[in-house]
Parts: C-alpha cells; structure tokens; sequence
C-alpha cells in the first residue's frame, strides 16, 4: 500500500503545482510533510521511493511520511487510506519464479549426467609397457592424467623402443626417426614419434648425433 500512497501523492501534486517534475513534485510534499507532521523527511528519500514504487517494487515509509501523504490525499489517516484502497490479492507468481531453486537442481543434474554421459561415450587410451591401448573411461585414470583421448595415429605409430647401434635413427635428409624423453625416475626413454612422454607429459626431443654417441651407441 506505500507504493500506491507515494504514486497517488505525486500525481495529485502534479495537478496542485503544475508540473511533472519529480524534483519540484517532491520538494512540495516534503514541505507538506514537515508542515502536517512537524518532523522533516527529504525531497531526495521521496524521489527515491517514488522510483521505485513506479517499477512496481515494493517500499517502505515512516508511519508520520505515510499519515502526511493521507492526509495530503484527503484521508483521515494512512489506515484510513489503506481501508479505502482495499488490495487486489497479489497474483500467482510464474511458475518458473515459483519453483526457481527445485528447476535449478534439476537442471545442474542433468548438466552432469550429459557431461558424464560425453566423458564415457568417447574413446579413451592409456599407455601400457611399451605403447598405447584402448581402454574404457576410468574417472580415476583420467584425474591422474594417465587417461587419453583416443588417437589412431598414436595407437599405430607411438612406440617405446631400445635403441642400438644398428639403429637408423635419421633419414638420408636428416630428419629424425627416434626422439627421447626422460621418465619419472629420470631414465632416458626412445620413441618412434613426436609427442609429450606419456608418463611425465613433457614434450620428446629429437635424438641428435651427440646424444646417439653419448648414450645410445658410445665409441
């Protein structure tokens, strides 16, 4: 009932001084107030709450604010107002409003049981002895870093060997045919491709001639 009070207060006061501007409107009713209730209430709070009643949220008045702008409006009293405006009963809100947080609930559920559906309907590999098998989604493997997407070209081509001195480990161009990496414990581990060591991820280097002689095939 305050926002009806303060909405109908400004539109009487736009008919008594002729003028719709809210600074003018509310300076006229603050100086009402203090007059009939003998205690000051600011231009400002009124433009305020005018605002806001406009937009339709609800606001809140002093009893003497509320009493002045009865009066003002030719009641007796703000209960005398409020027993000549008798309220509409609110409407139902939407539904959506109604049941906000159930809807979000089960919203953030299906949200996980999607994301947890496109986790286990990929194809995923892990690293076994020497090379890459594919294996079933394993929510553990996958939080230790052990579990791969799934790769053709890694299954087929990504292989651990031991390299020799028979090894050809360049082509006649020179480009490389073996790269290395170390693993957790800090050995040298070789490989028949490209790519991050499938125990530390950290990316493989090409193996020059110097670390062929050094550790591969040392004279």
């Amino acid at each position: 009932m305050y926002s009806q009070l303060i909405i109908k207060a400004f539109e009487k006061a736009k008919h008594d001084i002729q003028t719709d501007k809210p600074t003018r409107l509310a300076q006229h009713l603050s100086d009402y107030i203090l007059e009939q209730s003998g205690e000051p209430y600011g231009e400002k709070s009124l433009r305020t709450h005018y605002k806001t009643a406009k937009k339709g949220d609800p606001i809140d008045l002093k009893k003497f604010v509320a009493n002045a702008l009865s009066v003002y409006l030719g009641f007796e009293s703000f209960e005398d107002f409020v027993k000549g405006h008798p309220s509409k009963p609110e409407p139902p809100k939407p539904f959506y409003k109604r049941y906000k947080w159930p809807l979000a609930g089960v919203l953030l559920v299906l949200i996980l049981a999607l994301g947890y559906h496109q986790l286990t309907k990929e194809r995923w590999m892990v690293w076994q002895d020497d090379h890459y098998v594919e294996a079933s989604f394993d929510e553990k493997l996958l939080q230790e870093g052990k579990l791969k997407l799934y790769s053709e070209e890694r299954i087929s081509n990504f292989k651990q060997l031991q390299p020799d001195c028979e090894t050809r480990y360049k082509t006649t161009t020179g480009k490389p045919l073996v790269w290395y990496g170390k693993n957790t414990v800090g050995e040298l581990q070789y490989f028949t491709s490209p790519g991050l060591h499938p125990e530390t991820g950290k990316t493989l280097r090409e193996l020059s001639n110097y670390m062929f002689d050094k550790y591969v095939c040392p004279k």
